[in-house]
């Protein structure tokens, strides 16, 4: 008996190795889990069968396609001409796995290195397709630039993935060619000169289990960057800034399933059923302006609708109960005052495990 996948998810990559290689793994623990939770990637990732379990300790075995006919079309897909420039294309891609509701979650994973449409790509992310639109995990320049973060704090604007010498790969950091960057200008060969992956190429096949143990720092780190923007950049398009990454949304999404996490800017206002709320941080005052929106009925807000979560998952509710009518209040938080919590992201639980996340 086939089982039908309680949650869908579609991960569109730009590369054909490193990032399916690197996806596939974290999906690997997702059906360790036993969970019932469908994660499909494309490109396929190579010399692979996708499998999934359905409870802990039982044999692994094929799920029963969502909608066969149209993942089969997915898989053979025509993309328009005007879709077809790279990063767009990606983004174009994700949007199809929303169209008839084939997956409840895409995401397009791209990077800077050298595309030239980033503007129309993020732009077309935030059309909803039946109400749902697609999220982008992207890095400047490179994917490799989240590798980095697993080991150390950096803000270092690179201009490249590896350098070239027309069609050739330099090696960047192994004293082969006399114009070795020595790192300072690609990200690969910041890896070799450092130490951090000397051995790295974009066909490792093992990388999330070399990984693995630091990807809590991870995460952390590239919090730090993102919250480390230049104030004369901080209300620039994302795909300007360099450096910048939020592949992190991305990895602790998936991580922390079955929780089900939906993203949103922490600089915009968001409407909720019948109240709205608003982030706001100031060193290490966090405050929530909550309002109910809806003035003719009383609405409850309850203790734990808000909460904090460290990179490992781990949650702190705050907040007392509340009554709102025709009022708005403000939560407020000292951060200093979490000993030894040291929170990254900020959740708002809607119903079941459902939540609204963003950064802290």
């Amino acid at each position: 008996m086939s089982l039908q996948a309680n949650k869908t998810i579609f991960i569109v990559c730009e590369g054909s190795g490193t990032e399916p290689n690197y996806f596939a793994s974290v999906r690997d623990i997702v059906i360790e889990k036993g969970l019932n939770i469908k994660i499909t990637i494309s490109p396929l990732p190579k010399n692979e069968e996708e499998v999934v379990t359905s409870r802990p300790n039982t044999k692994k075995r094929t799920l029963e396609r969502i909608s066969e006919e149209k993942e089969a079309k997915l898989k053979k897909y025509e993309i328009a001409e005007e879709f077809r420039a790279q990063p767009v294309r990606y983004v174009r891609e994700a949007q199809m796995g929303l169209d008839g509701g084939t997956y409840d979650e895409v995401w397009a994973v791209f990077d800077k290195n050298g595309h030239p449409k980033h503007k129309e790509a993020f732009e077309l992310a935030a059309i909803k397709i039946n109400g749902k639109k697609v999220n982008i995990a992207f890095s400047s320049i490179a994917f490799e630039y989240w590798i980095i973060l697993h080991f150390r704090q950096l803000s270092h604007p690179f201009l490249k993935s590896q350098c070239r010498e027309g069609d050739v790969i330099l090696d960047c950091g192994t004293n082969t060619y006399s114009n070795d960057c020595k790192g300072n200008s690609c990200i690969c060969g910041y890896l070799r000169v450092n130490k951090l992956l000397p051995e790295y190429t974009k066909d490792i096949h093992n990388l999330y289990q070399v990984l693995e143990p630091k990807i809590h720092t991870a995460i952390d780190n590239a919090v730090w960057l993102r919250n480390n923007i230049p104030i004369v950049d901080k209300n620039k398009p994302v795909y300007i800034l360099n450096p910048y990454i939020n592949i992190d949304h991305l990895m602790f999404s998936l991580l922390q399933l079955p929780k089900d996490l939906t993203w949103f800017n922490k600089n915009e206002e968001v409407e909720i059923g019948s109240i709205s709320f608003r982030i706001e941080k100031n060193g290490n005052i966090l405050r929530i302006l909550v309002k109910n929106i809806n003035v003719k009925t009383r609405y409850i807000l309850n203790k734990g609708s808000f909460l904090l979560t460290n990179a490992t998952g781990m949650l702190h509710a705050f907040g007392d109960r509340e009554i709102l009518d025709d009022k708005q209040f403000t939560i407020e938080v000292d951060l200093n005052n979490l000993l030894d919590f040291n929170p990254v992201f900020i959740l708002y639980k809607t119903v079941g495990e459902k939540y609204l996340i963003t950064d802290l």
